[in-house]
Parts: structure tokens; sequence; C-alpha cells
């Protein structure tokens, strides 16, 4: 692809072979290699309609995006052309490009991961993370797109389950009395802690406040500026106070037997290390007196108060040396992500048999089960502790954490080993994502990830990322941190900021059973005009109708995953402000379905009522 010819190269007598009865060929414009698929207004089946589309081109057919999905695909195009028709506007050429090519590109770049993910090397990865950890693990991590499992600790679905937030923040936890937080129930987040408990006593919380949060100075959760620390100390309170409230519920409702190990990380993005140990009451007590500036954070790493994972990679580190004598070649958590994760953590065993996890447990043991005078500690920072006092931890926690951080610096190593300088990230987020747990980080789509299951924040997080990305854009007078990745703006980036924002909201039907080449042929088009209003039951008969037309067994989990997504763009079109972005083309969402891999496979035409067919 170049900036001459953006579009992918092929023929039009390669995809003229494919015929769709509910599709003909329109008049070709896009040039070789593209086609226009329109609905066919012969078809008796589907009501008549005009489309105001005609520029619309979807590329070749690839091996990650069917010809079946990249019909739904220029349909769903069509019709977001209809709703900007109703509201006097219409995309100029190039920005219909973009579209199409843009959500090809978003479509190739998660299927050919969710193929990867199911790949034998992987699973292999999996197990050995599923052996070297000993507890359960679980995240909650900022929608910050630089933040993602992978990177951080090389973890992925399957093995550890993360999910993304607006700060980290889960807003389930409410105000109790003066300045506690409860749990809220039943909520979101109540019914993920008890899914877990339910197969395990024990479970690991990974909780990471990080400085500088671009989601909370969007939405002015804190005053940044108070300590100096970019609102590290004021992020790592509220997320020690949400550990604490989990403690409560669990032990209310799980009885003694269950309990949640919260870890508190700050992972610094531009050098893909972290800092463990900021809940402890000593730690945050300095923070309170100081804040969490860089020069309290290098005096408490050390007095070994907590563990910074960059120590380990230092040049004068025993701990470098296990890394030096496992480098991986060619390797790319991006562009070589099955290879790369499985050698990571044949590695990471290798390395746990020759000592490792070992050196790192002493350092982890050192700063965790210390004796110290609590009442003198309080003295040397001049304060009287309002936290849990420490305790000392178990041989399997520290285990966990040993793993923990020996996997962020053996990533950090292998990302950076040839400068170990911290290198700026920008925030070049440029689509958004509505997903239950994102799967990056990718190469050229990167996203702010929503997690559309947290169904009361859905449109106001949504709003958030559209915002965020707008000012990566330059929209609010600072420098461009991203360019477009289609190409067809490349040399236009005024021109570019205009364009629509991207995206797509994904949800996954986890049944294996399912006939997706049955499913991918079906037509959506006579979706019930009123598909807002209708109850659960009407609209899941309505899409059982669609497996009785295909004579195909009807899944249940089918059918709810389709519910789910008509909840999500439902709540979407409920709230103002994210219809009229919809509905004045600066935002274009796709609603998907995956399957269990995570691969994206089709996709349902949710859009305001009123814009096609009345009711079947």
């Amino acid at each position: 692809m170049t900036a001459e010819n953006p579009r992918p190269a092929g023929t039009i007598d390669q995809i003229a072979k494919f015929q769709h009865p509910n599709y003909a060929r329109g008049e070709f414009k896009g040039g070789e290699g593209f086609d226009l698929l329109l609905l066919d207004a012969d078809n008796p089946e589907f009501a008549p309609r005009e489309i105001d589309f005609y520029d619309t081109v979807i590329p070749r057919e690839s091996e990650f995006v069917g010809l079946n999905l990249r019909t739904r695909l220029a349909d769903y195009l069509n019709r977001h052309a209809e709703i900007q028709k109703n509201h006097g506007k219409k995309l100029e050429p190039r920005s219909v490009d973009f579209l199409s090519i843009g959500f090809i590109g978003i479509l190739e770049e998660r299927n050919r991961k969710a193929l990867d993910s199911a790949s034998e090397e992987v699973g292999k990865a999996k197990d050995i993370i599923i052996d070297m950890l000993p507890f359960p693990t679980y995240g909650v991590f900022c929608i910050d797109g630089r933040i993602k499992r992978l990177k951080v600790y090389g973890l992925v679905p399957g093995a550890a389950g993360f999910m993304h937030v607006p700060a980290g923040r889960v807003t389930d936890f409410k105000q109790g009395i003066g300045s506690e937080l409860t749990l809220d129930t039943p909520s979101y987040y109540n019914g993920l802690l008890d899914k877990a408990l339910a197969t395990a006593n024990t479970i690991v919380e990974l909780r990471d406040a990080h400085r500088d949060c671009k989601a909370e100075g969007e939405k002015q959760i804190l005053h940044t500026n108070l300590k100096g620390d970019g609102g590290l100390y004021e992020n790592v309170v509220r997320v020690v106070q949400e550990i604490d409230a989990t403690h409560e519920y669990v032990i209310s409702m799980h009885h003694a037997n269950k309990r949640v190990i919260g870890i508190v990380t700050s992972y610094d993005p531009d050098s893909n290390t972290l800092i463990m140990g900021l809940e402890r009451q000593v730690v945050l007590e300095a923070g309170q007196a100081h804040g969490f500036t860089k020069y309290v954070l290098e005096d408490l790493a050390d007095r070994n108060e907590i563990i910074d994972s960059a120590r380990f990679i230092q040049e004068d580190s025993p701990i470098r040396s296990h890394f030096e004598a496992h480098q991986i070649d060619h390797f790319d958590w991006v562009d070589n992500f099955k290879h790369s994760l499985n050698l990571f953590w044949i590695n990471m065993q290798a390395m746990r048999s020759e000592g490792l996890i070992d050196e790192i447990k002493a350092i982890v043991r050192e700063v965790y089960n210390k004796n110290f005078d609590r009442e003198q500690e309080a003295k040397a920072v001049g304060l009287l502790s309002d936290f849990i006092p420490d305790v000392c931890i178990t041989e399997e926690e520290i285990e966990e954490r040993a793993v923990l951080l020996a996997a962020n610096a053996y990533s950090a190593f292998l990302t950076r080993h040839k400068n170990l300088e911290r290198v700026r990230i920008p925030h070049d987020e440029n689509i958004t994502v509505l997903v239950e747990g994102e799967n990056g980080p990718y190469k050229n789509y990167r996203s702010f990830a929503v997690n559309h299951k947290v169904k009361d924040d859905v449109a106001a997080n949504t709003l958030l990322a559209v915002k965020i990305i707008n000012g990566n854009l330059g929209w609010y007078g600072q420098d461009p941190e991203i360019s477009d990745p289609t190409g067809v703006f490349q040399d236009d980036i005024e021109s570019y900021k205009s364009v629509p924002k991207i995206g797509f909201c994904k949800e996954q039907v986890r049944d294996s059973t399912l006939d997706w080449d049955a499913i991918q042929q079906i037509s959506w088009d006579d979706i019930p005009s009123a598909w807002m209003k209708m109850d659960s039951e009407g609209f899941a008969n309505y899409v059982k109708t669609k497996f009785r037309k295909l004579d195909i067994q009807i899944s249940d989990e089918f059918v709810e995953g389709v519910e789910e997504l008509r909840d999500t763009f439902r709540r979407l079109y409920d709230s103002k402000d994210t219809r009229d972005l919809i509905e004045d083309g600066e935002l274009v969402l796709l609603p998907t379905l995956a399957d269990m891999n995570r691969e994206i496979q089709t996709i349902i035409p949710f859009i305001p009522e009123g814009y096609i067919a009345e009711a079947a």
C-alpha cells in the first residue's frame, strides 16, 4: 500500500465469482480491486430502498475477512450513508475510502490475532502461565491503549482475565459511611468476583494506577497537581479503597474461606516497567506526606519499601543476566505474536529452573515480610496511618508477585534491551472498541477499550474515548500524536482530523458448536424498525426465525449474544450525546459478533429506529 495507491490490489473478476442471493454488483467506481455491494432491491424478501453511498468500496477478500463479512460491512456503511443523507450530509470520497479500508484493516488485525490466539503455540504458553502463577489471576486496567496485559506481563485471555475502565476505576464501588467505599450488589463487577470465586478459594486482582492519566484528566476525577505527582497518590488511594471494599464484600458473601489478593502497581508505558508495593502502609504514608513524585519513589525503592522492576534490567543487576541468556530472535508482541509468546513463556519456565524466580522471591520477601516498628515508622514520616497495617504475606503470594515481576522485567528487557532509557510512548489510539477484554496491542488500529458490559457507563465512556482520540489528533491545540493508518489522508492531517472516528463493538458468543459458515449467510436486512422498543422475548423470537430458515439448531448462547449486542447499541442510542455523535457522522461503530476464539464472524446492523423496513 502506497500513498499514491493506498488501496490493496486485486481484480474485479475475483469478486464477481461470488454470487450472494441478497446482493447484486453495482456500478463499479472504485478502481481495480474493489466492488460496490448493494442490497438487491429485486429480491421480494426485502423492501427496496435508495442507496446513496455509491462510492463505497470494499477491499478484496482476505484470509482473515471473508466475503460474507465484507458484504455485511458494505451494507452497514450504506446504511450509515442513509443516516448522513437524512441529516443533510454526504461524506467526501476520501472519507468513504477511509471508512471502508479502515474497517477492513481493523477486522484483519483482530481476526489475525484471534486465529493466532487459537494456535498450538499460544495454547502451550497458556499452560505454562497457569502452571507458573499460583492463583487464578485477574486485573483491572485503564482504557489507556498503551496498557495491555500482553505487554505488561506477557499474559493473554484464557490465562488471565482483565477488564478496562477509565482510570482503572470500577464505578460499581460507591461511597459508603464516611470515606469508605462499598461494592454495589448486584453489579457487573461483583458478578465477576462471584464467578471467579465459585471455582477457587483465592484469586489475585491486579490493579494498576498510573500518573498523568488522560482518562482521569478528561473526566476531571482528580486534582492531579495537588501533590505534583500527576495524581498518582490519589489514584493509588482510590485503588486501595476499592481493594478494601472487595475484601469486605468477599467476607460478607463468601465467608472466611475465600480471599482476593489485591496487588497494586504503577505501570510506566515509556519504559514498560512497573512499581509494586504502593499499597503498603508505610508507602501510603510517604505518599500522603510528599506525593509519589519521582524522588519519593526512588527513595522508597532505595529503602526496599517498594519494588521497581526497571532495576532488574539495569546493567549491574544480577537478574539481568538471566534475560541476556534468553534472548528471543525477532521478538515482537505485535508483528510476531504467537512465536514471541511461545518462546517468552518457555524461557520463563527455563529461567525458573535456573533460579530467577527464587532470586526475585527473596526481594519480595524482604519488602513485604520485613519486621519494623509501626509506631516508629509513622513518626518517621510525621503521620499516623489511616490504612490497614501491613501483614506478612504467604509464600504462595510471594511466588505470584515474583512471577509477575519477572515477566514484566523480561518483557521490558526484550522490548527495550538496546535502549534502556525511557522512550516516550505517545497516546496514539485511533479507534474506539467496545469489548469485554481487549486482546492488544495492535500495529495500525490501536484502541481505547471500553468495557460494554459496564452497562450504565457505556455511553459516557464511549464519549470519553472519542474525546481523547480527538485530543490525539490535535483538536485542542496540541501537536497530533497519530496519523492516518489507511494512507488515504497520509499527507493531509487537517482533513484527517475531520473524518468520522471509527470503532466496533465485539460481543463474544462462547458456543463451540455453532455453524458460523451457515450463520454468516444470514441477512439481517429485515430487522424490525422498532428493534429498540421490543422486549427481549419478542426480539429473541425474531432471531430464532433466522435459524429456522437455515434449518440449523437454535443456539441459546447465540440468541443471548445478539440480545447483549442489541442492549449495548440501545444504550448508545438512548443517550442523546452518543446518538448525536453517530447520527452526525462523527462516529461509526460496527456491531459485531465473535466466536469463542474472539474471531469476528458477522455484523448485526443495529441502526437507530426508523431507518429501514417495517417489522417482519
